[in-house]
Order: structure tokens, then sequence, then C-alpha cells
């Protein structure tokens, strides 16, 4: 009979190492919990609806979502809420300091938009930004980003496979009006069973909650209808933050078993 591990509630039985070694007669989860696929709601730009509207949303259901901040955008009254959101157990992290478009920039300038964001999101926070969400999904400087971040995500559209290619440009796909098929609540759902199917991770893009005036909005209705649907099917989907789907993504893939 073989053994089952879900890395998250095994850590006492698994070691890190460079490479996986797994014994035939282990199964490793590929996703927590044996879930048969992973979900991300991603939000940027921290749009007006977002606190207020948003986050209490994914809390009525239990879910954990991340929130990709440009750190000049944020109004001081703004941060005790994220510290407050943090601590709540969602992710903040990094939009850049001011949003520009990162192919244009030096290295230097590149750095300083990546390092000064995430000096200001501890500030403020007390948490550690170790994950990237690139502008306009432009990625640029992976060799600066590995060396300051563990992932970075882009908006390629696709469902990332359990192993993605490329962890520093990690796909998600945009919703909302400017959507061509994520634009209410069974295109949400439609869309997170391909993931099932494709044993893969689906990684929402969302920017306005119900016509705040940001980018491609969403309606907070259709959006709790999608909520309802993925919280009663739990055996599914493994819904969690960006930064934590992909720890248990590197974690489960470079694991040895030691008996």
């Amino acid at each position: 009979m073989k053994a089952k591990i879900s890395i998250l509630a095994a850590a006492s039985l698994v070691a890190a190492t460079a490479a996986a070694q797994i014994p035939a007669e282990y199964t490793v989860a590929p996703w927590h919990g044996f879930c048969e696929s992973a979900i991300t709601y991603s939000l940027d730009d921290l749009t007006p609806n977002q606190l207020p509207v948003a986050v209490p949303l994914f809390d009525k259901y239990g879910v954990k979502i991340s929130l990709n901040v440009v750190s000049s955008w944020v109004k001081q009254d703004e941060w005790p809420q994220l510290k407050a959101v943090v601590k709540n157990g969602h992710e903040v992290t990094s939009h850049t300091l001011t949003h520009k478009n990162m192919g244009e920039l030096s290295v230097e300038e590149f750095t300083k938009e990546c390092s000064e964001s995430k000096r200001v999101i501890k500030q403020y926070t007390g948490s550690e930004s170790i994950t990237l969400v690139y502008p306009y999904c432009v990625s640029a400087h992976k060799e600066i980003v590995s060396k300051l971040f563990i992932s970075a995500r882009g908006c390629s559209g696709q469902i990332e496979p359990h192993t993605p290619s490329d962890m520093f440009d990690i796909s998600s796909k945009v919703a909302g009006t400017e959507s061509s098929d994520l634009r209410n609540g069974d295109d949400f759902n439609r869309w997170v069973d391909e993931g099932v199917a494709k044993k893969g991770w689906c990684t929402f893009l969302i920017h306005a909650i119900d016509d705040d005036g940001g980018y491609s909005p969403i309606k907070s209705s259709e959006l709790e209808k999608h909520l309802a649907y993925v919280t009663k099917n739990p055996g599914k989907f493994w819904v969690a933050p960006f930064v934590e789907i992909s720890k248990y993504i590197m974690e489960r893939d470079a694991l040895t078993i030691r008996e």
C-alpha cells in the first residue's frame, strides 16, 4: 500500500534537497491535501473596492488571496488595513514601487523598483514580500528577480501545470470586462473546472470590483457566485495565495523521503 504525503501536513517526514528522490512506495501530493488543482485570486493595484468589498467577501468564504500593491500608490490610511489583512492570512506583495514598464528600465532602476517596494511593504505591514507581480505583465531582469523573490507573476492567460516551466513568469488570466471569457461567475467556474481537468494552477488576475474606477471591473455578485461553487468542492480545489502555492511547488519538487 502506497503512503501518501501532502507536504504542508508532513514536515516531520520530509527534507528538502536539490533533487527529488521519492521511493516508489510513496506518493507526494501534486497539490496540498491531494486536491485536483490549485487556484489563486491575485488582485492588482489596490483599487478602491478591494479592501472594503473584495477582502470581506473572500473572508466570508474563508478564501485567502494575494493583494499586489504599488507601494507609492498606497494611501497612509490603507497601510493599517493591509497590515490587518496580512495578519488574517492574506498575502500583500510587490507590484513594484511606481508601476513602470520593467522592460524599459536599467538594472539599477529595476532593482530600485523592486527593493524599495519590498522595503516599504515590510515597514508598514511587517510582512516580507517574496513574490513579484510585473506591471503590464512585462517580465525583465530575471537574474535580479531571482535574487529578491521566490517567484513572479505574468499574465499569458494559461493554466500552469503542477510544475511551471518558469517560476519567474507564472501565468495568470485577466478577469472582468476586458476579458473575452472571464467576465462572470459561470466563466470563472468553467475555467477552474478546466484547471481540474488539467491538474493545474489557475491564477485569476483581478483589478476593479463593482465599477470602482479601476481596470477591467468584475461584479462582486458574480465573484460571490463563483466562490460559493469553489468552496463547496474542497476536494477539487486548493485555494491559496500566490506565495503559498509557489512555496509548495518548490518544496514538493525538491524533497526526498527519509525513512
